[in-house]
């Protein structure tokens, strides 16, 4: 299982840096991109585990933010998706982002979403963290409101909020691409 886990991530990091990040740059402006997963300093990996944070971005040494990714395979849902609950009752990301946003801990400045189908982008967007999550915040306790649904995954062993693209662009400054 453990092995799965960092394969996994692995190809993420490795599609993400490949097909989603041309994308991307075009947003950010002038930067260096330093994915955090691929250090090694415990300090610095825990910015992944504990804060979300998947790559650094260091705009023009201005300053750095964080970048929280999911990038996902097959077809395009044009949705952010956030894992809510586990079965397991270990912490998510849902949880660490609310709690950090909440008590001023570090946490993804910008979340993006991708998904890739044969090597190819099908779609990305790109979101304040903060507005994404206090969007999700308005829909709890709500069914299928215009803010977005949680569902469990095939397995069962997970919730996930999920929430359109076009909708949280309505209120908030979303970037999105879709390929053709």
């Amino acid at each position: 299982m453990y092995k799965e886990w960092i394969d996994d991530l692995k190809k993420s990091t490795r599609d993400f840096l490949k097909v989603v990040y041309p994308q991307l740059k075009n947003w950010l402006g002038p930067h260096e991109l330093i994915p955090v997963e691929l250090l090694n300093e415990r300090g610095i990996k825990s910015l992944d585990t504990y804060s979300g944070i998947d790559y650094l971005i260091n705009n023009n040494n201005l300053g750095i933010r964080g970048l929280g990714s999911r990038v996902q395979w097959g077809k395009c849902w044009s949705t952010f998706t956030i894992r809510y609950e586990r079965d397991s009752g270990t912490r998510t990301e849902y949880d660490k982002l609310c709690n950090a946003i909440d008590n001023d801990f570090i946490y993804p400045y910008w979340f993006c979403h991708a998904y890739i189908k044969n090597d190819q982008l099908q779609g990305v967007a790109l979101a304040k963290t903060k507005d994404l999550i206090n969007y999700i915040r308005k829909a709890e306790g709500k069914e299928y409101t215009d803010y977005g649904k949680r569902y469990v995954d095939k397995n069962g062993a997970a919730e996930f909020w999920w929430v359109n693209w076009e909708s949280l662009a309505e209120k908030h400054d979303v970037k999105i691409y879709v390929g053709g």
